[in-house]
C-alpha cells in the first residue's frame, strides 16, 4: 500500500499574491482622481454660499448708499466666519472671502488659494465682464494644470473667458476665469 505524502498547504503562492496586489493598485489608480475631484468639489460647493452671501451684503448696502464698498463696511452674516477684515477679506471654514476695495468683484477661495468662485454684482458696470456672472476662478495661467482643468470640468468650457489677476488676502493670484453658463 502506498502512502500519500502530500500534505494539505494551506495559503497563497507567490504569483497569486502579486496578481491580487495588481489589482488593487489598479483600482486605486482609478479611484483616487476621482475621490479627489469629489472632495475638490466638495469644497468648491461650499463657496457658493458664501460667495453669495457677500454678494447679498453687497446688494443691500448698494441699495442702501447707491455704491458698493469692501468687506469692512458690509452687514454680512457668513456661516462658520472666524475672522473678520484681514487684507479686507473674511476667513470662513478654512476657505478665504474677498472683494475689492469697491465690492464689484467678489470671490471666495479654497484652503489652498487656487481656485476660486467669484461673481460680479448686478449693479456693477465698472467690469466689463458682465453685471451678474459667475465665474470659477484658477490661479495659474497653464490651461493644462489641475486646478484650470477643475474649472473647465466645473463650468463645462474650455477656453478662458478672462485673464486676470486678483489677491487673495496676502497672496497675489495671476490666473484664468472660465465664466459659468
Amino acid at each position: 500500500m502506498k502512502q500519500n505524502n502530500k500534505q494539505n498547504k494551506k495559503g497563497f503562492t507567490l504569483l497569486e499574491m502579486l496578481v491580487v496586489i495588481l489589482i488593487i493598485g489598479i483600482l486605486a489608480a482609478i479611484a483616487l482622481p476621482q475621490y479627489q475631484m469629489a472632495v475638490k468639489k466638495a469644497e468648491f460647493a461650499r463657496l457658493q454660499p458664501m460667495t453669495k452671501a457677500l454678494l447679498d451684503a453687497e446688494e443691500r448696502y448698494f441699495l442702501t448708499n447707491g455704491t458698493y464698498t469692501g468687506i469692512e463696511n458690509l452687514d454680512i452674516d457668513m456661516p462658520g466666519a472666524t475672522y473678520v477684515n484681514v487684507y479686507g477679506s473674511i476667513l470662513a471654514n478654512g476657505s478665504i472671502c474677498s472683494c475689492n476695495g469697491n465690492g464689484q468683484w467678489l470671490f471666495c477661495a479654497t484652503k489652498d488659494k487656487r481656485n476660486a468662485y467669484g461673481v460680479i454684482p448686478s449693479n456693477s458696470n465698472s467690469y466689463p465682464w458682465g453685471a451678474g456672472k459667475k465665474y470659477c476662478g484658477a490661479c495659474s495661467l497653464d490651461t493644462e494644470d489641475k486646478y484650470n482643468k477643475f474649472c473647465q470640468k466645473m463650468t463645462n468650457r474650455t477656453s478662458v473667458s478672462i485673464r486676470s489677476n486678483w489677491l487673495i488676502v496676502d497672496y497675489y493670484c495671476q490666473g484664468n476665469l472660465y465664466q459659468f453658463e
